[in-house]
């Protein structure tokens, strides 16, 4: 049986943190991302930035919490 997913609210710029952590502790989460592109001094960066600023999926089974 497949676990339900939760919608996690993370601290701002905080969700590769919490990301890791749960990770960690055996959560299944996901995070998905896109790549963005931004000015910085005069340079022209490409970075992977979360699709849902803030936010991570969790999926865990009820019936075992941790």
């Amino acid at each position: 049986m497949d676990s339900p997913w939760y919608l996690a609210l993370c601290r701002p710029n905080q969700g590769h943190i919490a990301f890791r952590q749960l990770e960690q502790r055996g959560f299944d989460v996901f995070m998905p991302r896109h790549k963005a592109t931004r000015h910085w001094r005069g340079r022209v960066i490409e970075e992977m930035r979360p699709v849902f600023g803030g936010y991570l999926f969790l999926g865990t089974d009820p019936a075992h919490p941790r």
